[in-house]
């Protein structure tokens, strides 16, 4: 029995380790003795291994993933990833250059591909595309290049929900939600979180889009505009009700969001076009009140300035990203969610 039982554990000692990851890497260009890490992409970038590159070659092995988990592989010191891929179960070989090395071997770095070739690359065309419209000079030429900025954007909207609904458990398709859900309508973000698997939906990001698309339907455009009451600029504090029977823009802001300062010009005059028929209201999301004001005296606002310290108004309004510009009409309603040039254009169709 002894003998047996000696016999039946080293068979089992034998088998392969099963649920296992084990990367094997060979990047052209990186000097023997690099120190490289494995760093698994969370809010905080966490590095779980590290080794040395010989010859061009580098391996790390470890324990059974739960789920795929996005990753990177970098070298101390350095802003570019030599890799990012998806680590998972299985034998992983990363090939390639230290600056376009890529990841094969596991199922979720196939659909990774998939994804890079068939939909992130298109971010290219599109950035190409914004560089252009901003550098063209001729307003004929300019529009149909935002025609064709107009169709791409849909296109990759296309494919981004169609690779949701072919992996719909695929941790890329999480990440693809959770960065459509931001600049979508409430009902659109809900609708596609229901084409993502339920263990999806479960966690904890997808139940955060989930919230923020429940109070966003509350602010969107046809809702009763909440009231907020904020201390100002000057003393004194500020409710959206005192506005009642008149046009309000609430542009939502603060010190070191870059694009919302270099958009002040555009407000600036958007405030003194429609003087007398719109009411701007800043409402800045600054935790500092030095660094509110100080911004403020270097940008020389002249409109209704707002703090909102803790956050208030912001949650109320389902603000995910700034500069987010929302339009409330007289009778107190929203109208929509903007960006700078949306709301131009509205302002326009309004008071033409």
């Amino acid at each position: 029995m002894k003998k047996l039982f000696i016999a039946i554990l080293s068979v089992i000692s034998s088998l392969p380790t099963l649920a296992q990851y084990k990367i094997v890497g060979d990047v052209e260009g990186i000097e023997d003795g690099t120190l490289l890490y494995l760093t698994l992409v969370k809010s905080e970038h966490v590095n779980i291994d590290s080794t040395t590159i010989k010859n061009g070659h580098f391996e790390f092995k470890g324990g059974k993933q739960q789920r795929p988990h996005w990753a990177l592989i970098k070298r101390k010191g350095a802003f570019v990833a030599v890799c990012d891929f998806y680590l998972e179960n299985g034998n992983i070989t990363i090939k390639g250059g230290q600056y376009s090395a890529k990841a094969t071997g596991t199922p979720t770095n196939a659909e990774y591909d998939e994804y890079q070739t068939d939909i992130n690359a298109m971010g290219n065309t599109i950035y190409s595309l914004r560089v252009n419209i901003g550098m063209e000079q001729d307003a004929q030429r300019q529009d149909s290049l935002k025609q064709v900025l107009k169709a791409t954007e849909q296109l990759q909207r296309t494919k981004e929900m169609n690779f949701i609904r072919r992996y719909p458990n695929s941790p890329i398709s999480q990440r693809i939600a959770g960065y459509l859900a931001p600049s979508m309508a409430a009902a659109e973000a809900l609708d596609m979180l229901k084409m993502l698997s339920e263990e999806i939906q479960q966690s904890d990001e997808m139940q955060q889009v989930k919230k923020r698309a429940e109070q966003l339907a509350k602010v969107e455009a046809g809702a009763v505009a909440p009231n907020f009451t904020l201390p100002t600029d000057n003393g004194s504090t500020l409710s959206l009700s005192d506005y009642k029977g008149k046009y309000v823009l609430i542009d939502f802001w603060a010190s070191w969001c870059g694009p919302c300062r270099a958009s002040f010009p555009a407000i600036a005059k958007l405030h003194d076009q429609y003087a007398g028929k719109l009411t701007i209201i800043g409402v800045s999301l600054d935790r500092g009140e030095a660094a509110w004001r100080k911004a403020l005296d270097e940008e020389k606002c002249t409109w209704a300035q707002a703090w909102d310290q803790k956050g208030v108004a912001a949650k109320t309004y389902a603000v995910s990203a700034i500069p987010l510009l929302v339009l409330v009409g007289p009778d107190g309603k929203i109208i929509g969610r903007y960006g700078k040039a949306d709301v131009t254009d509205e302002l326009k169709r309004l008071f033409k």
